[in-house]
């Protein structure tokens, strides 16, 4: 707030409003107006004694401009006072752009920061693949266990930052696919009909080769056939059996390794999985699949549950065979002793282990 003086007699006091500067206009020998600034004594407005107001933090202007105003009238205070301001005006915003300017030079730096630390993350990542190779290691050099405890550790950091911690795990999968995939080459096959292309280059990103098969048997087909190749199917329900022919193809070293997406919002499961010849490996907090199936008419699915390490999710007949897919809330090997316990209690039984996945962050 800034005070005027002038010498024109007036019967009230004149207030100029602009933009955020309120101006309030005194009179020389108007006692009243004088505890509204307690630094003017009334002998200073009885006698016009302007000098002693010079400080600038309190008024709009300094001391060698009084005099004129002085004679100015109001009309005369109110035209300095517009020029003033917007003067003042221009200054402060000359000072914001100025401020503006100095955070985005400040947002740049961190960005080129950013992409010399990703240069320098891709060197040491050509590394490890060499390493990999030349220690004999083949096919998908793809972590699932690392990868699931990394996407809750960035949820978790990026929680109440002010950034969204689904967007910030979004980032990392995208740089995760893409050093995966300069360490070793890979490709995909997805339905063609639903939501599993998106998943997939949500997932894997967009710069991962994607074959759309007509259906979830093609597709394991597909991956069947070669290394370097992932499949994306989905969940298993009453319309997606492929998990009932997926026991034959994960004696052969096909697993389950993947829940999608990585972060489910609202979901009580995993949309789609990821299979491929990938080793399962535990992340912290895990779900794995086997099967389990007979076609023995003498074997009720009562009895064969009574032995179960887990819960069924699926149960399906097919001709005289019975087949259950059964979910382990905890991370098992092939080689779990669980599983191995059931195979000797229910020796007529045929158990196929799937595969392990890590469970998707919960937003």
């Amino acid at each position: 707030r800034g005070i005027l003086i002038a010498r024109e007699p007036m019967t009230d006091q004149h207030h100029i409003i602009l933009g955020r500067i309120h101006l309030t206009i005194l009179l020389i020998g108007q006692r009243k107006a004088a505890p509204l600034y307690p630094a003017i004594q009334p002998q200073w407005l009885r006698r016009g004694d302007l000098h002693h107001l010079t400080d600038v933090n309190r008024l709009i202007f300094r001391a060698k401009s009084l005099a004129h105003l002085h004679q100015s009238g109001v009309r005369g205070i109110a035209r300095n006072v517009n020029e003033s301001v917007a003067s003042r005006l221009c200054s402060c915003h000359k000072a914001s752009m100025s401020d503006l300017q100095t955070f985005r030079d400040q947002i740049d730096t961190i960005d080129n920061q950013i992409i010399d630390l990703l240069k320098e993350r891709t060197r040491i990542v050509k590394q490890v693949g060499t390493l990999k190779k030349s220690e004999g290691e083949r096919g998908l050099f793809i972590r699932p266990g690392r990868e699931g405890a990394m996407h809750r550790r960035i949820y978790k950091a990026f929680q109440g930052s002010g950034l969204s911690p689904l967007a910030m795990v979004s980032i990392w999968r995208l740089l995760i696919a893409a050093s995966t995939h300069l360490e070793s080459p890979l490709s995909m096959a997805v339905p063609a009909q639903g939501p599993y292309k998106t998943l997939a280059r949500e997932y894997f990103s967009s710069a991962i080769p994607c074959l759309e098969v007509s259906s979830p048997a093609a597709a394991l087909a597909a991956v069947a056939d070669q290394k370097q190749v992932i499949a994306i199917l989905p969940w298993p329900d009453d319309n997606a059996l492929w998990w009932t022919q997926f026991a034959s193809y994960a004696r052969n070293g096909l697993h389950i390794f993947a829940g999608l997406p990585a972060v489910m919002q609202g979901a009580t499961h995993p949309l789609a999985l990821a299979i491929g010849k990938v080793q399962p490996e535990a992340s912290g907090e895990d779900h794995s699949y086997i099967h389990v199936g007979w076609n023995d008419p003498a074997l009720s699915s009562s009895r064969v549950s009574d032995h179960l390490p887990g819960e069924i999710i699926r149960n399906h007949l097919e001709g005289d065979t019975r087949h259950l897919l059964v979910r382990l809330n905890r991370f098992a090997a092939a080689d779990d002793s669980d599983i191995a316990a059931l195979q000797m209690a229910l020796p007529a039984v045929q158990i196929d282990y799937l595969g392990a996945h890590p469970v998707p962050v919960e937003a």
